[in-house]
């Protein structure tokens, strides 16, 4: 059995002990680990964290021949579908014709044709995005107009030196820089600068 003078000694030690850890005695060394074991236990209770503040771009989907494309939704003025294209001479092949938008005369881009895809099952197009980049209003045709989604940038790859491409999604749609494809020359009738397709 211990003395007194061995319990006072074994007390000072002990609280030495304590204090050297930021604690004055045992009872708070209690109820520091209580505290912990708390917050630890609060910490296991809240929700796993999620990705929602990951950052994102929004993407008109839509179809062209045997390719989905993907474009800025911000840059799509409207969609619609077509009831007749009017072809204009003396243009190039890429512009399909003109349309009557609301009295607005609009020209019509082939991406197919512009990028130089062959369609081993060409069809009409019947539907048509608007878009507005760069100071140009163009139509791009499309088979499709399947959706307006919301994609997460980590999930995209990312294309270098591929024209107009930007990047590609897991699900194989490729995502066009059409502010950037705006700017091709080619676009402007009466030029004739030849340039690369672009993909």
């Amino acid at each position: 059995m211990f003395d007194d003078n061995s319990h006072e000694r074994l007390t000072l030690a002990q609280n030495i002990f304590w204090r050297n850890l930021g604690w004055e005695d045992g009872t708070l060394h209690e109820e520091s680990i209580t505290m912990r074991l708390r917050q630890r236990a609060e910490q296991y209770a809240k929700p796993l964290p999620t990705d929602e503040d990951a950052p994102t771009t929004t993407a008109v989907i839509f179809q062209l021949g045997d390719e989905t494309y993907g474009v800025d939704a911000l840059l799509v003025h409207s969609v619609r579908r077509i009831s007749k294209i009017a072809t204009v001479p003396n243009i190039p092949d890429f512009y399909a014709g003109v349309v009557n938008v609301r009295g607005q005369i609009i020209s019509i881009l082939d991406l197919r044709r512009f990028f130089g895809k062959h369609d081993p099952t060409p069809s009409t197009p019947e539907e048509l995005l608007i878009i507005r980049a760069n100071g140009l209003e163009l139509g791009i045709l499309a088979h499709a107009i399947h959706d307006v989604i919301t994609l997460k940038l980590g999930d995209i790859q990312l294309l270098n030196d591929m024209g107009y491409a930007w990047g590609i999604t897991p699900q194989k749609m490729i995502l066009l820089d059409m502010a950037r494809l705006f700017t091709d020359e080619r676009l402007i009738i009466g030029n004739t600068t030849s340039m690369d397709s672009g993909l």
